[in-house]
C-alpha cells in the first residue's frame, strides 16, 4: 500500500497569446458545444505542463546528483539552474518571457516544498485559465490527438503546444478536404517517398482515453532507408547515428499541412508587390526556385489560421497583440505567397523542423497537376537567414525588429542618416544596429583613454541600457568602452562610408551576437571637444581582465604545471570558437592579434562546482568583412579596404602579395601564430615542475629530433607540450593555405584536447590520456614562412600539412 503523499501544487499558467488564439476558436464555435466539465484533462497532456513538472522533480530530487553536488544540497540553487536550463532550450532566451510569468506565478514555491520528496510536485493551470482549458478540452473531445505520434525514444511525445493544436483545429474546420488534398499533393508524390515511407491509416493517438467524435486518422511516416554502399569508418559511423531517426515516426503531413485551392489564389506580377519586397526588411530574397507570386484573402480575420510566422513565443505574442503583420506578410488583407515547385523547395527534407521554421507555409496544386509550395515573405526571409547564418541569426533580427517597430523607428532611415550614407543605400543592418543616445551613457573623460590602437583611442563609460519590449532588452548598466572610429588614414568622409558599409554587412550577417567576440552594442555621437563637432563612436562591452597577453602572464604564473596546461588549452578553445563562428557565418576578422583577444569574467552563481570561469573573447569585429557575394553585391561595386592585420599576423601569401588569396585559410594561419605567441607567455611565466613522466616522454621525443643532427636541440622544460597540441598548431601554420584545417576542425580537435585534460589522472599511469612531446614552435612558425619542411621538430603526420 503506497503512502499518501501531500502534494505541493506548481501553477502553470497560459501566456495571452495563448489566451488570445483560444479566444478565436471561441469565437468561432457554437458556446452550447463547449466542454463544461471542470476536470481539464487536456491540461494533463499540454507539453509545459508536464515539461515542469518531470523537470522539477528531477532537479529537486534529494538523491540527485544534480541537487547533491551541482547545488550544493541547495534546493533554491537547483531551482535557479532548472530555470536557466529551460530559458534557454532552443536559443539563448527563447522562453524567458514564459519563465518569467511562471515563476512570478510561484513565488513562494521553494518554501512550501519544504523538506517534502520531489514527487509531490504536481503542475496545475491556474484557476484564471480554466475556462480557456474547457475550449481546449472541447477541441481534443472533437478531435481527439492528431498531434499525437507514439514515438519510443521521446518520452515527451504525445504532448501538444497551444499554438499547434488550433492551427490543426481551425485548419480542418476551415477545410475538411485538406488531408485528403495533402495525401493527393504531397504525400504521394515522388519526393516525398524518395524522403520518408508511408504506413496505412491508423487510429490517432495511443491509449487514448478520449472518445473523439471526429477522430483524425493517420499513416504512421518514416525516414526513407537509402541504398547501402561501400562505406568508409566515419560514413558507418554516421550511418548508425543516423539510424535513431529513420526509425522514429513523424506526424503525418496531412494533419498540419494546409492545402490552399489554386483557384483561390490570384497570381501577381512582382512589379506590383515592389512595396512589400521593398519594405524595412531587405534581405535577399533567393528567387532562383521561385515561378511566381500569388495573393490570398483567408477565410476568417485573426493571426490563428491566417499563417502568421510563428519561430518563438514572444516575438509571436508581439505581432498578435498589436496586430502589426511582418514586414512583407500581406497587402489590402490578402497574404503574399511565392510560388516554388515542390520538388524545387526544401520544404519536404526539412519537414521535421516544420512547426519552428516552416508553419507559414500552404500547398497548392495547379491545373495541370504541377504541385506548389506556398511561402509567406517573412518566411522567405527568416529560413534566408537561417539557412546562410543560422537560426539563432535569424531569430536575434525578428527581435530587432520588433524592437524598432515597438519603438516606432522601424520605417526610419535614422541610421542611414547619421552615417552620412548615400540615398539610394538601404543598410541591412538599419533595425539592429542601435543608435545609442550620449545621455544614456555616464560622462567621459577624455585626457584619459583606457587604451589606443591604429584606429583611434579608446574610453570607459557606463551605458543605463533602457529596457525594450521584449524581455530579452532588460533595463541594466552595462560597463562599455566607447571606441573611435577613423578606418585607416584615409580621408574621413570617404573611409567612414566605406567603413560602415562592411560594418554594416559583417553584423548582419552576425545578427550582433557573435560566440566569444566581444559583444557591440551600437554607435553614439559625442562631442571630445566643447566647440567640436560630434563625432561618432563605437560601443562595446568593456573587457573586465583586459588584454589576453598581460593577463596570462598574470595568471599562469602560480599555476601547477597540468592546471596551466588547462588553462592554455581553455583559452585556445575560447578563441577557435570565436573565430570558426564567424568564419561559418562568412566573415573574416581581418585584424586578429593579441591586442584583439580580451579577457572577460564570467560569473554562475548557481553552480558551486564552477562559480566563476575566464571568457576569452575576440574584439574589434568592426575591421571584419562579409565575403558572401549575394550580400557584398548589395552594398556597394566599389573596392573594400584591403586590410591585413598586423604584419606579424599574416600568413604568407598576403606577406608575398599573391592573388586570390583564400581568406579564411589566411586567418587560419594567423590563428597559428597567436596560439605561438600565447605558448610563448606560458613558457615565460611557467617555472614549476616538469612531472617525470612527462619529462621523460618529451625527452625521448627530442632524442628521436636529434637523431643524426649535427645541431642538437635541448629540452626546454617551457617547450614541453601535449601533442595534440602540437599537432593541430603545426597544421594551422602550413605554407599552403590548401593544406591548412578550417577552423571548425581546429576548434574540434582542440576541445577534444580539453577532454583528454579533464579525463587525465596523472597520479596514475594506467589513467593518463595526455601525450606529452617537444615542440619548438618558433621553428615551425620560420619554416612555415618559407616554406621549409620543418621535420626536425614536428611529426610527419604533422608536417604533411593534411587536415583530415
Amino acid at each position: 500500500m503506497s503512502s499518501y503523499i501531500d502534494t505541493t501544487p506548481y501553477i502553470v499558467p497560459l501566456m495571452d497569446f495563448e489566451k488570445s488564439l483560444v479566444m478565436e476558436v471561441q469565437a468561432y464555435v457554437d458556446k452550447g458545444t463547449m466542454n463544461q466539465s471542470s476536470d481539464l484533462r487536456s491540461f494533463e497532456i499540454w507539453k509545459w505542463s508536464q515539461h515542469l513538472q518531470d523537470l522539477l522533480r528531477y532537479y529537486l530530487d534529494t538523491e540527485k546528483d544534480v541537487l547533491r553536488f551541482e547545488a550544493g544540497g541547495s534546493r533554491s540553487r537547483a531551482y535557479e539552474a532548472c530555470f536557466f536550463g529551460l530559458e534557454n532550450d532552443g536559443h539563448f532566451a527563447k522562453h524567458r518571457a514564459r519563465m518569467v510569468q511562471i515563476r512570478n506565478a510561484n513565488l513562494t514555491f521553494v518554501d512550501d516544498l519544504a523538506e517534502k520528496p520531489s514527487l509531490s510536485i504536481r503542475a496545475v493551470p491556474d484557476p484564471n485559465d480554466q475556462g480557456y482549458w474547457r475550449t481546449v478540452d472541447s477541441i481534443v473531445d472533437k478531435f481527439g490527438r492528431p498531434w499525437d505520434t507514439p514515438d519510443e525514444l521521446d518520452p515527451h511525445c504525445g504532448k501538444f503546444d497551444i499554438f499547434s493544436l488550433i492551427r490543426i483545429y481551425f485548419l480542418h474546420s476551415l477545410s475538411p478536404l485538406s488531408a485528403t488534398m495533402i495525401s493527393d499533393s504531397v504525400t504521394n508524390h515522388d519526393v516525398f517517398l524518395e524522403h520518408y515511407t508511408v504506413s496505412p491509416n491508423q487510429k490517432t493517438g495511443h491509449d487514448d482515453t478520449f472518445q473523439a467524435q471526429d477522430a483524425f486518422f493517420h499513416r504512421t511516416i518514416k525516414k526513407a532507408k537509402k541504398p547501402a554502399d561501400i562505406l568508409s569508418d566515419e560514413e558507418l559511423i554516421g550511418a548508425i547515428l543516423s539510424l535513431a531517426p529513420a526509425n522514429r515516426p513523424y506526424p503525418d503531413p496531412r494533419m498540419y499541412l494546409s492545402y490552399i485551392p489554386w483557384e483561390d489564389l490570384n497570381h501577381t506580377p512582382k512589379t506590383t508587390l515592389e512595396d512589400v519586397l521593398l519594405g524595412p526588411d531587405r534581405y535577399p530574397i533567393n528567387e532562383q526556385v521561385i515561378v511566381g507570386w500569388v495573393t490570398w484573402k483567408p477565410p476568417r480575420d485573426g493571426f490563428a489560421c491566417n499563417h502568421h510566422l510563428n519561430v518563438e513565443d514572444e516575438t509571436f505574442a508581439y505581432t498578435l497583440r498589436t496586430g502589426w503583420n511582418l514586414p512583407g506578410h500581406s497587402v489590402g488583407g490578402k497574404i503574399v505567397f511565392s510560388l516554388t515547385q515542390l520538388e524545387d523547395s526544401k520544404l519536404i527534407s526539412e519537414l521535421d523542423s516544420y512547426w519552428s521554421t516552416w508553419n507559414d507555409c500552404a500547398i497548392t496544386r495547379s491545373p495541370t497537376g504541377e504541385v506548389f509550395v506556398l511561402e509567406t515573405v517573412p518566411g522567405l526571409r527568416f529560413r534566408g537567414r537561417a539557412a546562410r547564418f543560422d537560426h539563432d541569426t535569424a531569430i536575434a533580427h525578428l527581435r530587432n525588429m520588433i524592437e524598432s517597430h515597438a519603438s516606432e523607428t522601424l520605417d526610419r532611415a535614422y541610421v542611414k542618416e547619421l552615417l552620412g550614407l548615400e540615398p539610394g543605400y538601404k543598410p541591412l543592418f538599419e533595425n539592429s544596429l542601435r543608435v545609442i543616445p550620449a545621455e544614456q551613457l555616464s560622462p567621459v573623460d577624455w585626457n584619459r583613454p583606457v587604451g589606443s590602437g591604429r584606429n583611434g583611442r579608446v574610453y570607459a563609460s557606463a551605458w543605463q541600457r533602457p529596457g525594450g519590449v521584449l524581455s530579452t532588452a532588460r533595463p541594466c548598466q552595462i560597463e562599455v568602452v566607447l571606441k573611435e572610429i577613423t578606418p585607416n588614414d584615409r580621408q574621413v568622409s570617404f573611409s567612414l562610408q566605406k567603413f560602415m558599409k562592411e560594418l554594416d554587412s559583417t553584423y548582419a550577417a552576425l545578427g550582433s551576437q557573435p560566440m566569444c567576440c566581444v559583444k557591440f552594442f551600437g554607435i553614439t555621437q559625442m562631442s571630445l571637444l566643447v566647440d567640436e563637432k560630434p563625432r561618432l563612436l563605437f560601443v562595446f562591452e568593456r573587457a573586465t581582465r583586459g588584454h589576453v597577453e598581460p593577463f596570462l602572464l598574470w595568471h599562469l604564473s602560480p599555476l601547477r604545471f597540468y592546471d596551466s596546461w588547462r588553462a592554455l588549452a581553455d583559452c585556445f578553445v575560447c578563441v577557435a570558437t570565436g573565430l570558426a563562428f564567424i568564419h561559418q557565418h562568412g566573415v573574416v576578422h581581418r585584424d586578429l592579434h593579441l591586442e584583439n583577444i580580451l579577457v572577460m569574467d564570467k560569473f554562475y552563481p548557481n553552480d558551486v562546482e564552477i562559480p566563476h570561469e575566464f571568457s576569452y573573447l575576440i574584439s574589434d569585429l568592426g575591421e571584419g568583412k562579409q565575403l558572401t557575394q549575394q550580400l557584398t553585391s548589395m552594398i556597394s561595386s566599389e573596392t573594400a579596404f584591403a586590410s591585413y592585420g598586423a604584419i606579424d599576423f599574416r600568413a604568407p601569401e598576403q606577406l608575398l602579395g599573391l592573388p586570390n588569396i583564400d581568406a579564411f585559410a589566411a586567418e587560419v594561419f594567423t590563428f597559428g601564430i597567436v596560439a605561438c605567441k600565447l605558448l610563448n607567455c606560458r613558457s615565460l611565466v611557467s617555472s614549476v615542475e616538469v612531472p617525470s613522466y612527462i619529462r621523460a616522454s618529451a625527452s625521448e621525443d627530442i632524442a628521436e629530433l636529434n637523431h643524426g643532427e649535427t645541431e642538437k636541440k635541448e629540452l626546454q622544460d617551457g617547450h614541453i607540450v601535449p601533442r595534440a597540441i602540437r599537432s593541430i598548431i603545426s597544421r594551422c601554420l602550413s605554407y599552403r593555405g590548401s593544406d591548412r584545417p578550417d577552423m571548425s576542425h581546429v576548434l574540434s580537435e582542440l576541445e577534444d584536447i580539453t577532454s583528454t585534460f579533464t579525463e587525465d589522472n596523472m597520479e596514475k599511469e594506467e589513467g593518463r590520456t595526455v601525450d606529452w612531446c617537444y615542440w619548438d614552435w618558433e621553428a615551425t612558425f620560420r619554416a612555415a614562412l618559407t616554406d621549409y619542411d620543418s621535420d626536425s621538430d614536428s611529426d610527419s603526420s604533422e608536417s604533411s600539412g593534411s587536415s583530415d
